[in-house]
């Protein structure tokens, strides 16, 4: 079995938290955090869809302009922010445009800082986190969160 009905099948069988930071996979319990860039909107509604009514959590999408938004279905709790490269500055004190992959790196981390002490009892539950998209800032997120939120699903 793969994909989401994967995750949600290990956390059905063994009280272990289990946490995701791997394309293909979303959240079955706590906290979710999904983020991408528009090369994977697709990947983001089927993540989406296999959420219960009861998720909450975060979704950051990254897109080149404002255009590239569209409207994406998501739970009531589930809070979906959309940034747009244009919009962006690079680095603090430069001129430098928003490179891509910046955006969604920049809210991850203050999202994932500000939502995890590693106490799940006064966060509220484990975070499980779903990163998807294109570019080497992106695959680096996705190994940034496998150091601070432990182990994939599919590490096991």
């Amino acid at each position: 079995m793969n994909g989401p009905a994967a995750l949600q099948a290990a956390a059905a069988q063994t009280s272990r938290p289990v946490r995701s930071v791997r394309p293909g996979r979303a959240a079955s319990s706590g906290r979710i955090l999904l983020a991408t860039d528009e090369s994977s909107l697709d990947a983001l509604k089927l993540a989406l869809s296999t959420l219960g009514g009861n998720a909450r959590g975060q979704v950051f999408v990254e897109v080149a302009s404002t255009d590239d938004i569209v409207a994406i279905e998501a739970p009531e709790l589930v809070t979906v922010t959309w940034l747009a490269r244009e919009n962006r500055s690079g680095n603090p004190g430069t001129s430098r445009r928003c490179a891509h992959g910046q955006a969604l790196e920049r809210a991850v981390l203050a999202w994932v800082s500000e939502m995890h002490t590693g106490d799940s009892e006064r966060d509220g539950g484990d975070v499980t986190a779903w990163v998807e998209g294109a570019g080497t800032r992106i695959w680096e997120l996705r190994q940034t969160l496998i150091a601070r939120l432990g182990a994939t699903s599919d590490a096991r």
